[in-house]
């Protein structure tokens, strides 16, 4: 069920996306949506956001609004929409009422256990199931209708081939007598995928069809109806599947897949669009686009027909990469909205630039920023005793009493003052440098691995670090 579209009028081409709002929005959709949404913009054209919403039983609303908040956190906004195809309904009805009438299409009175029947009986033949066209053969006059929720059908040609030119996989040709007359009209009164994307598709003049190879068998069936209603068919581009480690085709269940579950753990929009875009698409052996370069460069001839591999430790080293490039302003705007999420007031810490530039450079994600300097913002009157008794020894106090003094006399607040401080210390307590960084280090950070002992102490400001060390000689004290 697509839900994306990419749309220009006056002859121009619209490349479309396949996807169901049947879970949240995933990785192979939102690849396929990024396709569609380059190709467009590399041609100056115009973004609609279509939602399929025919199939009642598996449509969820919440996952509706889950699709355009990944679209839109993504960027990949669009120009006209969304639509929904259940405003569309009576339109569809009266496409189908003329179908019927000029023999294109035709009730069905079959019950499912029958349908259930022929099926079974053709697989004990080795044959093909699909139905057997019984409602289309007899007479309308002699049919006994027990069944009264029948539904349409499409009369397939039952001879003859279906050939299309994928622009990715070249000659594609499936026999007509292996395609069934599907419904393209339930009994409930809602119409059916492939009949619907084939009216939509003519009503907005797309000419360009991007979606996923497991779509490729409604092709011939859509370029049917496409023949029978005498409407010009798109031409289409079937992208490769995107499979785990194990080479299995992804699951929506799994939470790697999930868009939304991608910005709860800080990866950028921009980083997760230049891995979606380079799997399974090349410019050479450039590794890093802007999306504006991602515009000028993309085309459907670069596609690979293989299956991609998806590898999250690769995502995780672009995001790292656009981190690292990220202005510090903007890392800033981005951990205050984790700050307020988690309802922590900031404003008694340290300054949160120099405390973000620490971590940035080694930081895989947002989320992992965060988690290490949320220490700097927490309860700043507290210390915690168990990791202060282990971490410290009388001789630390003596040492620590010390930095304070020294630390409280300087004017210039520089790295290179404190380093002055700390490297005479260690001097002339004749200790080596570890001894008293450490316990500094697990003091001011929480943490034993950080910059340089006279970054850090640079970075979490005179105050802060004044503060730290007397609440750590009061608790020694006592």
């Amino acid at each position: 069920m697509k839900f994306l579209s990419i749309f220009i009028s006056d002859g121009g081409f619209e490349p479309s996306t396949p996807s169901f709002p049947t879970g949240n929005l995933h990785l192979g959709s939102m690849r396929t949506a990024l396709y569609s949404w380059l190709f467009a913009q590399h041609f100056h054209g115009k973004f609609i956001l279509r939602i399929e919403n025919t199939d009642q039983k598996r449509l969820n609303h919440t996952y509706i609004d889950s699709i355009i908040n990944s679209m839109q956190w993504l960027g990949l906004n669009w120009d006209f929409g969304p639509y929904l195809q259940t405003d569309k309904i009576n339109h569809y009805h009266t496409v189908i009422n003329e179908m019927i009438s000029s023999g294109l299409a035709y009730p069905c009175y079959c019950s499912q256990e029958r349908i259930n029947m022929v099926r079974s009986m053709q697989i004990q033949e080795h044959k093909k199931p699909k139905y057997d066209g019984l409602c289309r053969s007899l007479l309308k006059k002699n049919k006994n209708i027990k069944n009264k929720n029948y539904v349409i059908r499409f009369a397939n040609p039952k001879h003859g081939n279906v050939t299309f030119n994928d622009l990715i996989r070249g000659t594609v040709t499936f026999k007509n007598s292996e395609l069934d007359d599907l419904i393209i009209l339930r009994s409930n009164g809602m119409p059916t995928y492939n009949f619907c994307a084939v009216i939509d598709d003519y009503d907005m003049k797309i000419t360009h069809v991007i979606r996923g190879e497991d779509h490729i068998n409604n092709t011939p069936r859509q370029l049917n109806i496409f023949k029978a209603l005498q409407f010009k068919p798109p031409k289409y581009a079937h992208i490769s599947m995107i499979l785990d480690k194990n080479k299995k085709k992804l699951s929506k269940k799994d939470k790697d897949t999930d868009i939304m579950e991608y910005r709860k753990e800080g990866i950028l929009p921009e980083a997760l669009l230049n891995y979606l875009v380079r799997l399974g698409w090349s410019h050479g052996n450039k590794e890093i686009f802007s999306i504006n370069e991602m515009k000028e460069l993309f085309n459907i001839e670069s596609i690979n027909k293989s299956n991609c591999i998806f590898n999250k430790s690769k995502l995780l080293w672009i995001n790292q990469h656009y981190i690292k490039n990220m202005p510090i302003n903007k890392l800033e705007i981005k951990m205050k909205e984790y700050f307020r999420k988690k309802n922590i007031d900031i404003k008694c810490g340290p300054n949160l630039k120099c405390i973000i530039s620490l971590f940035k450079n080694q930081s895989k994600t947002l989320k992992e920023i965060f988690n290490q300097i949320i220490f700097f913002y927490q309860d700043s009157s507290k210390i915690d005793t168990d990791v202060l008794y282990k971490n410290f020894f009388i001789e630390n106090k003596f040492m620590l009493e010390k930095i304070y003094e020294d630390l409280k006399k300087v004017q210039d607040w520089s790295e290179k003052n404190i380093k002055n401080i700390i490297f005479t210390i260690v001097k002339n307590f004749n200790i080596c440098l570890k001894d008293i960084a450490m316990p500094l280090r697990i003091l001011l950070s929480g943490r034993k691995n950080t910059s340089s002992i006279n970054i850090l102490i640079y970075s979490c400001g005179k105050s802060y670090t004044l503060k730290r060390i007397k609440m750590a000689l009061g608790i020694t004290k006592n």
